[in-house]
């Protein structure tokens, strides 16, 4: 079963929940929050908060889960059981995050932005992603980009597509966005396009 983390968006911040329950505060702190912001896309985290502010909480059962970082990045964090404080939604977690999210998506047949649990279209800002020099590295680095821990497959579709190319030569040394070269000018044909599986174990995502 995949744990996912649903971030929603309000101007007082963002609610956390995990597998669809609140997210406890015991153990959170600035490190937490910047290494959330960061996995779900964000350049960081501008503050976080806890308590009952949403009359929208009340529809989320209250989660015994906590999260512990002692830096700020993912693979310093932990997730754990912390029932004896996490009785009511006083202690819920919010966070803001700062700069603008990935500008990739995973979309469907009918244009409808998905999850990575199947195989789906790979579209940069509404635009495909062409195959030309696509790699391992390059799937990695863009399923964390999107919020994701890691790829789990992807293949070039030649399938027709009607969406123009957006982005080509995507090469990347490593399994991060930092490390890839890529151009917004192409060559490709528009049937020669990527598409990915974006599968973990923890999975963080925006909702709006």
């Amino acid at each position: 079963m995949h744990q996912v983390f649903n971030y929603i968006a309000h101007q007082q911040g963002g609610l956390l929940l995990f597998n669809g329950l609140t997210l406890c505060k015991s153990n959170f702190n600035t490190n937490a929050a910047e290494a959330v912001c960061k996995l779900i896309g964000f350049e960081g985290a501008v503050s976080w908060n806890y308590g009952k502010i949403w009359k929208i909480q009340e529809n989320y059962d209250i989660g015994s889960q906590c999260l512990a970082c002692s830096a700020q990045d993912w693979s310093s964090c932990s997730l754990n059981i912390y029932s004896k404080s996490c009785n009511d939604h006083t202690q819920d977690v919010f966070i803001t995050c700062s700069g603008n999210r990935s500008p990739f998506a995973l979309v469907n047949f009918s244009g409808a932005q998905v999850s990575g649990h199947q195989q789906f279209l790979l579209l940069y800002n509404g635009g495909t992603v062409c195959s030309d020099y696509f790699s391992d590295n390059s799937a990695d680095a863009i399923c964390r980009d999107m919020g994701y821990a890691g790829v789990q497959s992807w293949r070039t579709s030649f399938e027709k597509s009607e969406y123009r190319v957006a982005l080509d030569d995507v090469i990347c040394s490593e399994g991060n966005w930092k490390s890839c070269s890529y151009t917004t000018s192409h060559d490709c044909i528009h049937s020669k396009v990527v598409k990915i599986i974006s599968v973990v174990k923890i999975i963080f995502s925006l909702r709006v």
